[in-house]
């Protein structure tokens, strides 16, 4: 899997573990990692704030946003790719690498920061959480409706597991 990071100081010592969580995220998808590829920007508050306003029509500072490449944009709910092949996707393959562009991921370190301490766990385990949170985004994962969060965090607390880290936090009062 590539991950094109761009901003990517603040985060650069978890970056081995975020490659590692995405890699077996696709594979337990049944997906080919090394095929794939994703843009990981690490922006500031007032940035995702800006692209949060602009998008989604939210004013204000959010973690994480993921725009997906291969989704129906017209679609609401839970869309996750029944599959993930060149041959599928081969208007969507980044020409200098070869790799289907699942999408980009933007990241907002400082809010991470924040929510590490709030629920009382590590910033490592935050920003390696937001981008599988993201990264499943993108395959299609969603989150509206409590049966798909449910299916959503079940298969984030599996690949956390399957690294070790600990995707049970307690909310500091």
């Amino acid at each position: 899997m590539v991950i094109h990071y761009s901003g990517e100081k603040k985060i650069k010592q978890y970056c081995q573990d975020i490659e590692k969580v995405f890699s077996d995220a696709l594979v337990e998808q049944g997906f080919d990692p090394s095929i794939v590829e994703v843009d990981l920007m690490v922006v500031s508050p007032r940035m995702i704030k800006k692209i949060n306003k602009e998008y989604r029509a939210i004013n204000k500072v959010t973690d994480i946003l993921s725009f997906p490449n291969l989704l129906d944009p017209k679609k609401t709910g839970m869309q996750v790719l029944p599959s993930l092949t060149k041959e599928e996707y081969k208007d969507d393959i980044n020409y200098e690498t070869g790799n289907i562009m699942l999408g980009s991921m933007y990241l907002n370190y400082h809010q991470a920061k924040k929510q590490s301490k709030l629920y009382g766990t590590t910033i490592q385990r935050e920003v390696v959480y937001l981008c599988l949170h993201s990264l499943l985004h993108l395959i299609g994962y969603d989150h509206m409706v409590e049966a798909d969060k449910k299916v959503m965090r079940q298969m984030e607390e599996k690949i956390l597991e399957k690294n070790g880290i600990p995707m049970q936090f307690t909310p500091k009062k």
